[in-house]
């Protein structure tokens, strides 16, 4: 009789996010971290389900996976969202504005404050509306977000305790 393989879920959230609400079970290594681990996470002899946010993350981070040869990598769909969506609990930590809902204050910040100076102070104003708009089409067609990886950088958003990447890849190496 055959030994079932471990499955590991792989959150690949920054580390903050995670902090906040998490898959029971699951492990963080945040994408921005991953390419220097793919190597030794692409030898690990489990399955790896990859999860995120929403699932355009862990897509990024299953390419990077399989590039470096790693066979036994999937996506969850949807991320965490469709995972609690769907009715599934979620631990729930240090609770925080996650990334996406501070990017869309500032953006309406930022938009409103330049059409109210646009109209009564200077219709210059009106470029910094325009300015915005352009920024958030740029992060749809590049699937990124720049504002949002400076947000990240803020003191509020950095994780109550750094995760020991290297020491985490150890422990998923091993057996138990």
């Amino acid at each position: 009789m055959t030994k079932k393989k471990e499955k590991i879920l792989l959150d690949v959230r920054e580390p903050s996010e995670f902090e906040n609400q998490y898959i029971k079970g699951s492990h963080n290594i945040p994408l921005s971290k991953l390419p220097k681990h793919t190597k030794e996470l692409s030898k690990i002899n489990k399955d790896i389900t990859l999860i995120c946010r929403t699932g355009s993350r862990a897509q990024t981070a299953c390419k990077l996976l399989k590039k470096e040869g790693a066979k036994n990598v999937d996506i969850m769909s949807g991320g965490i969202v469709a995972y609690d969506g769907q009715g599934n609990r979620l631990v729930m930590g240090t609770q925080k504005w996650d990334i996406e809902r501070q990017v869309r204050l500032i953006v309406g910040f930022l938009v409103f404050v330049g059409a109210m100076l646009g109209h009564f102070v200077s219709p210059y104003f009106f470029l910094l509306p325009g300015a915005v708009g352009l920024g958030l089409m740029l992060a749809s067609i590049t699937n990124t977000c720049t504002m949002g990886m400076m947000l990240m950088r803020l003191p509020y958003n950095k994780p109550s305790k750094k995760p020991d990447t290297k020491k985490l890849i150890k422990k998923l190496q091993s057996n138990h």
